[in-house]
């Protein structure tokens, strides 16, 4: 597990949400990443119990309708936290 980024999702798991979320770890090359789920809960609900849950330094915050199709997506992420 990849202690260094979490992704959090805010999901009302309308359909297709699962396949959405699956496609971010599908297409990691660092992870498998903690993935929180803030189910059944208004967006900034969700993110704020993300954060509040959370221990990694790095939130990615996310929508369960967003699909992911970049290989590698993760180390161009975590490179822009690799020289503050």
């Amino acid at each position: 597990m990849n202690n260094r980024m979490a992704l959090c999702f805010a999901t009302i798991w309308r359909p297709g949400a699962q396949e959405a979320i699956d496609t971010w770890a599908a297409t990691s090359s660092l992870g498998p990443y903690h993935c929180l789920l803030g189910r059944e809960m208004e967006t900034l609900h969700s993110y704020q119990w993300c954060l509040e849950s959370s221990t990694e330094p790095i939130l990615a915050f996310l929508h369960d309708d967003i699909y992911c199709y970049e290989q590698g997506w993760d180390e161009r992420i975590l490179r822009q936290f690799d020289d503050p």
